[in-house]
């Protein structure tokens, strides 16, 4: 039995990898060519129709040559079970490590930018007009738990079992291959979900903080103070809020102190001493200094810009 540890070089990268490794200036890698180079290799098996690998130790990795583009025709999915890998999958970045699975879509280009010494995958090719395909618009990378990543191991190893078997029934391994790829995209919907989900709670918790800030702001200007109000440690809290908004909870504090001084610069007839005091500053100049890295103007001159 073979084990997928990384499922993340998205899938149509991961199967390219063995021809991308053995020939040199190679725009398109399709079965065809695979079966070319991977006469005699016990860890590949290719016909017309699928092309599926246990490992590409030993056969292409020796010869992979970085920061070419190649071009592959039939989709791929792909499990990292080794190592690291940073690829190009159209134009996009991926980080791929040790359990993931990526899906790539068929006539997709990858480029390999660099990996790590013992990177290596899992891999099968399935065809332009498998029925599944219409449930994935883009590549999808998915990092798998320990029972997931056991299900689709499982699928991997029926498939292998299969081409081993005489003769080889096509329709066996469609259908393996329809379901493998329909728990990925159940997966794939499930995190989905739970980024809407994360996302709804990031938000929910920028707006709370907002709250608090308007209800404390002019006493409270310190971190420890919102995130134990929040329940959250402090790291926790900030990196909520940074996500949440793009803004980072000190400065929605300071926008916050801002926005009052103004208000109390503009209206009544508040000296800085007052105002710096309403707003707990321990002195006018620290205030006047605060005001002026904020405005790039002194109360003073915001004041008369505001007459």
């Amino acid at each position: 039995m073979f084990h997928f540890n990384d499922f993340s070089v998205k899938n149509h990268f991961l199967c390219l990898l063995p021809l991308l490794f053995m020939v040199k200036n190679i725009d398109h890698l399709n079965l065809q060519k695979i079966s070319t180079l991977a006469k005699e290799q016990d860890a590949i098996y290719v016909d017309d129709n699928l092309y599926i690998t246990t490992s590409i130790q030993g056969f292409a990795l020796q010869n992979l040559r970085r920061n070419q583009p190649y071009r592959v025709e039939e989709g791929r999915v792909l499990c990292v079970s080794a190592g690291w890998v940073r690829c190009l999958i159209n134009l996009e970045t991926f980080n791929l490590e040790e359990h993931s699975a990526v899906i790539v879509l068929p006539n997709s280009t990858f480029e390999v930018l660099e990996r790590s010494e013992d990177f290596d995958f899992f891999a099968c090719s399935f065809p332009t007009d498998l029925p599944i395909i219409a449930e994935f618009n883009n590549q999808i990378d998915i990092t798998l738990d320990d029972e997931e990543w056991a299900l689709i191991n499982e699928y991997f190893n029926l498939m292998w079992h299969e081409v081993k078997r005489k003769p080889v029934l096509p329709e066996v391994l469609q259908h393996l291959q329809m379901a493998m790829m329909m728990e990925l995209s159940r997966i794939n919907k499930m995190r989905a979900v739970m980024r809407e989900i994360g996302q709804s709670r990031e938000y929910a918790t920028l707006h709370h903080f907002i709250r608090l800030v308007n209800e404390h702001g002019r006493t409270h200007r310190n971190i420890p103070f919102y995130a134990d109000k929040l329940c959250l440690t402090p790291n926790h809290f900030g990196a909520v809020i940074k996500h949440a908004s793009g803004l980072t909870a000190m400065q929605w504090i300071n926008r916050f102190i801002i926005q009052q001084a103004k208000v109390l610069l503009k209206y009544g007839d508040n000296s800085i001493l007052g105002i710096s005091e309403q707003l707990n500053f321990p002195n006018p100049s620290f205030f006047s200094k605060f005001f002026k890295r904020e405005t790039g103007l002194t109360p003073n001159e915001y004041r008369q810009l505001s007459c």
